[in-house]
């Protein structure tokens, strides 16, 4: 048995495991396979008995489907989808020979892949469709986003057409509509005031589909669930809005309100979504944006603030894709460096600890000479597509032909295989300065038990290495003293408090002079300078009356009545102590008054 097939038949087993390095390392692209017009995606058919279908779409509207698992490549089966640019493609869930492409021509349209007949065409935007998402359980409902700023909703067995007089084309009516989706400034949606002689018309402005004000387009779409769908735009500022499909947004007065919006953190620079992407548990979702940072956000919590930045690939357009794998947690996205990068995202998670690179990728697929915009993996982990805007990559895993040496001159240059990713000279030398610290990032904040101890044989040598006591190295440390810095030996390794408690409740007599007593720092302990009544019990005669340490104060007069106070008041603080009287009084009542002899 192979090593790949060992590595996919435990991804298999345990799906849920960390998947070792060694399974992205495998990783070979043996050749580029160039093509006839500009690529600008591809997409590999979720469906488990169809994952080796990858669709490749151009800017010629052409669509080409590749059968990766075939010897040769080249026999695509290829057909003319569109007049204008095929911007995307999506397959169709539980369904491997239907495929939706969207165009620029302002249409998307479904086809039959074995065929390649049209089967339904879907027109209602005003602008170019640039994404789509399918219902995860129902594969005749998908909704639409376009560059005009508008989600469409559509039903495939829905009776409703719409008749085109011009070419005489019968198309089917959307479900439901959610007009400017994106809308960043909400003033153009307030209703104004018009004055009409005395009277005062309220009149509200709503924008239309097909408006050219400063609209965001739609550019990712993503299903949450079979009602809730997920939006993202060409602006940051709109965050990424999720939508609850069982309401009607048609017929709402101003712009239509969001279940929830997730937020982007605010920077000078204006940016964008290029892409969304879910992980394989639905748990997290995954934003590329045109600041070269991929956001995560934990969409099963409140939090609606991103809780990881992803860097290291450099994205500048609108085109570049990010996807996930269904089996492992790893991420992968185009790049402006030619090349493709990937995110282990199990990095700490696992049992095994292992050395973190986030936030920066770990692999790198290089070989392309061009941005790399499309990229896509299989439902089973087993290959890799990518593209650039002349030729694509296919990568699959093959331990042994990354071990393999080229043949010819010519088979090196064609051949690439993954790398680690190269880290900057900042973040590089910020993980060497981790490293030097044995003590894992997680325990660094330790408790005072954490000390170095020291034998008496060691103490004897002055501390100097080589002693028989155990010795740690701590990690850098502040320096300021703190209470895991103490040192403690073998003969007094007990607990400071005994020592602290004898000092608070028991002090040594001392004697204070005149001169130090008002210095507050003169004391050793805050209460070194008060009488201690326990100890001294014995020493005190019972006839000892106690005063006040106070002086005594001046005698206070009424600022009202202008009338000194009576001598008779004292301070309270004046107390004196005096014995009580051994003598029995003779009028007073004993309790031999009750209980006398009878």
């Amino acid at each position: 048995m192979s090593a790949a097939t060992s590595i996919k038949n435990s991804l298999a087993r345990k799906p849920r495991s960390v998947v070792p390095e060694a399974a992205l390392k495998c990783f070979t692209s043996e050749n580029s396979y160039d093509a006839t017009n500009v690529l600008i995606s591809c997409r590999f058919s979720p469906e488990s008995n169809a994952s080796h279908l990858l669709a490749l779409s151009d800017e010629e509207g052409f669509v080409s489907i590749v059968d990766v698992g075939a010897k040769d490549l080249r026999n695509t089966k290829t057909w003319q989808a569109h007049e204008n640019a095929c911007m995307d493609v999506c397959w169709v869930p539980k369904k491997c020979n239907e495929l939706l492409t969207l165009s620029g021509d302002e249409s998307a349209t479904l086809w039959d892949v074995e065929t390649g007949a049209q089967l339904n065409d879907f027109r209602a935007h005003r602008s170019t469709v640039r994404c789509a998402s399918f219902s995860p359980d129902d594969p005749h409902c998908f909704a639409t986003g376009a560059r005009d700023g508008a989600v469409i909703v559509w039903d495939t067995r829905t009776r409703n057409r719409r008749h085109s007089d011009s070419d005489g084309i019968s198309t089917p009516l959307p479900v439901d509509s959610i007009a400017n989706a994106h809308v960043v400034d909400d003033s153009i949606y307030k209703p104004s005031l018009v004055r009409q002689g005395r009277k005062s018309k309220k009149s509200t402005h709503r924008m239309s589909v097909g408006s050219t004000g400063p609209l965001p387009s739609v550019t990712g779409l993503l299903h949450y669930d079979n009602h809730t769908i997920v939006s993202a735009s060409s602006s940051s500022k709109s965050g990424i809005r999720f939508w609850d499909l069982r309401k009607s947004y048609n017929h709402k007065a101003g712009h239509p309100v969001p279940i929830r919006t997730l937020r982007f953190p605010e920077r000078k620079k204006l940016s964008g979504v290029t892409s969304l992407c879910f992980n394989r548990y639905k748990s997290s979702l995954f934003a590329a944006a045109t600041d070269s940072i991929v956001y995560e956000y934990a969409v099963c919590t409140s939090n609606d603030k991103p809780v990881c930045q992803y860097e290291g690939a450099v994205i500048e357009s609108f085109y570049v894709q990010i996807d996930v794998c269904h089996s492992a947690d790893f991420l992968i996205c185009g790049s402006a460096k030619e090349s493709a990068v990937i995110w282990d995202l199990q990095e700490g998670r696992g049992g095994e600890p292992v050395s973190s690179r986030l936030p920066y990728p770990k692999f790198s697929l290089q070989g392309h000479n061009n941005e790399v915009t499309g990229v896509s993996w299989s439902q089973n982990m087993e290959w890799i597509a990518t593209c650039d805007d002349v030729s694509w990559r296919l990568w699959s895993m093959s331990p042994t032909a990354s071990l393999r040496t080229p043949a010819t001159q010519e088979e090196a240059n064609r051949r690439a295989v993954a790398t680690e990713y190269n880290l900057p000279s900042f973040a590089a030398t910020a993980k060497k300065i981790e490293s030097m610290a044995l003590t894992p990032k997680s325990q660094q904040l330790s408790s005072p038990s954490t000390v170095t101890v020291k034998s008496s044989q060691e103490e004897e040598r002055g501390g100097v290495g080589g002693g028989v006591g155990t010795k740690r190295k701590l990690p850098f440390q502040s320096p300021f003293k703190s209470p895991s810095s103490l040192v403690y030996s073998e003969k007094e390794n007990r607990s400071p408090l005994k020592k602290m408690s004898k000092r608070l409740f028991s002090p040594p007599p001392v004697t204070v002079s005149a001169a130090n007593s008002n210095n507050p720092f003169y004391y050793s302990c805050p209460t070194e300078n008060l009488p201690n009544f326990v100890v001294e019990q014995a020493q005190r005669s019972p006839m000892t009356e106690v005063k006040s340490p106070m002086p005594n104060r001046k005698k206070l007069s009424d600022w009202l009545l202008k009338e000194p106070i009576g001598q008779k008041q004292l301070s309270p603080r004046k107390l004196t102590l005096r014995p009580k009287s051994t003598q029995r009084r003779s009028s007073a009542r004993t309790i031999l008054d009750f209980f006398g002899a009878k």
